[in-house]
């Protein structure tokens, strides 16, 4: 699985901010979450960036991504992970910088162009951009790109990027507008609430998420795709049982990574979701 990293920006001159300095510190964890969750959870998972930051490829490789495509010499990144991946995964934060901004898209297009499901979430966060519009208007570009896809994203980036205050109605009408297969939206205190060419279901959270914080969309989603690639299913052979199967495990480690504040193994986390439903 190939998955487009924030640090294909280079953030110019934000390390000399103190406030956005403090915000991208902040942002460490996201940054490594989906891949290192993915990796974690046993898919064989790339990383794509350029990025110079030693803490974040530390903790990237200590979870087994590979991070040959993250640190290189040119600008050219070696596209033989993505043509073997079934997966592609990307966020429009990879569009803050308009100097790097194509590269990302691109990138992303050569996914789809060889069969990659493109997997997105918005992620969005106004300071680093120019202005909420640009915000915006790369985020829907981005959505363009996920026809017959999976988009995650929790309940105020949807009603925000769709300008529809109705959760339900915003969610019509993203699959209306943008077509991805499957849809899953966070809502906080209520669980993943499911909209897909399958059916349409709201599966709760485990009491964890709830008590402590809200469910971050990174951890989610790498669980999500982790249980979804190893189902033995294509995609398009999948039942809205499937994916309720696939968003239950996902809160499942959620709970979990947050019981203990590190991301848990494939046998944790197995063991962790029998506890949980007996």
């Amino acid at each position: 699985m190939g998955c487009l990293g924030y640090g294909l920006i280079s953030f110019g001159g934000l390390f000399t901010e103190p406030a956005l300095l403090d915000q991208l510190h902040g942002l460490e964890k996201e940054l490594s979450g989906f891949a290192c969750t993915a990796s974690r959870l046993g898919l064989d998972t790339a990383f794509y960036g350029k990025f110079d930051y030693k803490a974040l490829c530390e903790v990237l490789a200590s979870h087994g991504v590979n991070i040959d495509n993250l640190l290189l010499p040119s600008e050219e990144f070696s596209l033989i992970p993505i043509e073997h991946s079934s997966y592609f995964y990307f966020t429009s934060f990879m569009a803050v910088e308009e100097g790097t901004r194509e590269a990302g898209f691109s990138l992303v297009e050569y996914a789809r162009s060889h069969g990659n499901i493109i997997v997105f979430s918005p992620s969005l966060h106004p300071a680093f951009w120019e202005n909420p519009e640009q915000m915006k208007i790369q985020s829907q570009r981005a959505l363009s790109l996920c026809e017959s896809g999976i988009v995650e994203m929790d309940s105020n980036e949807l009603v925000y990027l769709m300008d529809e205050p109705d959760i339900e109605k915003a969610a019509a009408r993203l699959m209306v507008q943008y077509h991805p297969r499957i849809l899953l939206i966070l809502i906080e205190g209520k669980g993943c609430m499911i909209r897909s060419v399958y059916g349409d279901i709201l599966i709760p959270g485990f009491p964890a998420e709830s008590s402590k914080e809200a469910v971050r969309g990174d951890v989610f989603t790498g669980a999500f795709l982790s249980r979804l690639a190893s189902n033995g299913k294509s995609l398009e052979k999948c039942s809205i049982g499937d994916i309720a199967s696939c968003a239950i495990f996902a809160h499942a480690v959620s709970a979990l990574t947050l019981e203990k504040a590190a991301l848990p193994s494939l046998e944790e986390a197995e063991a962790f979701l029998r506890k949980c439903l007996i």
